[in-house]
């Protein structure tokens, strides 16, 4: 059985930056963004995540970080568009 990959330098910068694309695109201030990536590195440093992992926790960490700053909800739906094309590398 293979074990999972760790994430690297490389991941964490092309996941940030899909994360960026994304607050841009759903209207999620810089704030919760920054937010966001603090949780996401908090989480990784706790629990380790791999990098099979690495979007969905980076994508529900933005979600939690823009539902503290608004009582907008982003839809599910949009989620499973967004990951569709998950990060491989």
């Amino acid at each position: 059985m293979k074990s999972p990959s760790t994430v690297n330098s490389i991941t964490r910068v092309i996941l940030i930056d899909w994360l960026s694309q994304v607050a841009e695109e759903q209207s999620i201030s810089k704030e919760a963004l920054h937010r966001a990536i603090f949780y996401l590195d908090q989480l990784a440093a706790t629990i380790g995540i791999s990098k099979e992992e690495y979007q969905l926790y980076g994508l529900t960490c933005l979600f939690i970080s823009h539902k503290v700053d608004t009582r907008k909800v982003l839809s599910y739906n949009i989620a499973s568009v967004l990951v569709e094309g998950s990060i491989e590398q």
